[in-house]
């Protein structure tokens, strides 16, 4: 890497063309290439269907549920009321889809623009490829999973984090807009609630010339225009609850289950058992007997239940303090490669592993290029993701989340090995 070659020098529009084209078609490839199942990840169709029949936020198509955000399900009622459900256009759902994970791959191009603003547009181009000639991205998106979209929100944040609050760009417009923004994002995944609030905090702790007053009174009103966004939804859920559920239960369902999806992998690993798949009925047994399972519940029974699996479980934090922590390093690993069978485990470890150690290659590049408090950032995002879900559960499909800040990371990485003319 040539220190000619740094230079502030932002991506012209062929780059976000090419990069676009670039993903498309890298998708398409996997689109007619692979078999897809008519089935979308955890069903969110039946509450879209339902909304759109006049039932409401239903799962069982009965009983209002709140274990699910909104986000992705009123994405799918949007397209549903544009283009029918009877049948459901799993074709066309794949199509916008892989164009959805294409324009996050221009994101990451902007993103690369803005917060690694002194480096050469060759290196932001080379992070946006990173994303869009990533293999799992593609495979996620036309497996039909919310990820797709909170993945593409979640850059949009970001790039909105940068000019609102890191250069305070845009005046009250621009609060505005990173407000709504997080409180899209608060709509669409639990795991947002923290985010929106401790990214301000860790931008002013990273960067010393943000501690002032009016980086804190930008930050302050964009989170609390994010909770207003969300504070509708929040009083839907407590008024068919009869309890305060600011987005979703599952909290306490799903720490008890990672539990099961363990044991199935440890003894299936233990028996040489590689295609055997890690899930199971779903199904929790409470003290009393009953079989917990939240989504063919009312909202007040799941709501209910999950309060007596939270208490549970900080029970036995309390009583195995050392198990947590087990559990929890457990899970820290989990998230890079937990997926349906051990044999498909080793293929996601191995990326996974190979993918953090480029962007770890690409982080030391950008600070030898004197770029060092936005990759910090960075890495700190990642690591922030993957602790907020390591007490309750670790899987694969969450990491998905950090893949645009990997990849942004990744640029200078792929840079070095690929050829180019000296200079850039």
């Amino acid at each position: 890497m040539e220190s000619n070659a740094i230079i502030n020098h932002s991506p012209s529009k062929t780059y976000y063309l090419f990069v676009f084209i670039i993903a498309l078609c890298f998708r398409l490839i996997f689109f007619f290439g692979l078999q897809w199942e008519n089935h979308i990840i955890d069903s969110y169709d039946n509450i879209a269907i339902n909304i759109l029949k006049g039932i409401g936020f239903s799962y069982n198509g009965s009983d209002p549920t709140v274990c699910r955000a909104p986000g992705y399900p009123i994405y799918l009622s949007i397209i549903f009321y544009i283009f029918g459900y009877q049948p459901v256009p799993f074709f066309l759902l794949r199509i916008l889809d892989l164009i959805l994970d294409s324009m996050t791959a221009i994101t990451v191009l902007w993103l690369s623009a803005l917060w690694f603003s002194k480096l050469h547009r060759s290196y932001k181009l080379c992070a946006a490829l990173v994303y869009a000639l990533n293999p799992f991205s593609a495979y996620y998106a036309l497996k039909l999973g919310a990820e797709t979209l909170y993945v593409f929100l979640f850059c949009v944040y970001l790039g909105l984090l940068y000019k609102v609050l890191f250069q305070k760009k845009f005046g009250i417009l621009g609060i505005l807009a990173l407000g709504i923004c997080g409180g899209i994002l608060l709509l669409n995944k639990s795991i947002f609630l923290p985010l929106v609030v401790i990214t301000p905090v860790l931008l002013y702790l990273i960067f010393p010339h943000l501690r002032n007053k009016e980086f804190m009174v930008r930050s302050v009103l964009t989170v609390l225009i994010s909770f207003l966004i969300l504070t509708p939804w929040a009083i839907r859920n407590t008024r068919v609850a009869n309890r305060f559920v600011p987005v979703q239960t599952l909290t306490g369902y799903i720490f008890w289950y990672d539990f099961t999806l363990d044991q199935n992998r440890n003894s299936y690993i233990a028996a040489g058992k590689f295609d055997k798949s890690t899930s199971a009925t779903g199904f929790i047994t409470l003290d009393n007997g009953d079989l917990y399972y939240p989504y063919n519940l009312d909202a007040r029974e799941d709501a209910a239940y999950d309060k007596e699996m939270i208490n549970k479980g900080f029970e036995w934090i309390v009583r195995h303090p050392h198990k947590f922590m087990l559990k929890i390093v457990d899970n820290l690993f989990a998230f890079w490669y937990f997926v349906e069978t051990p044999k498909k485990m080793i293929t996601t470890a191995i990326f996974s592993l190979a993918f953090i150690l480029f962007a770890l290659r690409g982080t030391l590049l950008c600070f030898s290029q004197g770029l060092k408090l936005e990759p910090v950032f960075f890495l700190i995002l990642i690591v922030l993701i993957d602790l907020i879900y390591s007490p309750i559960v670790g899987v694969f499909r969450h990491s998905l989340l950090t893949y645009p800040l990997l990849s942004t990371l990744s640029g200078p990485a792929l840079y070095s090995i690929v050829p180019h003319k000296k200079g850039g």
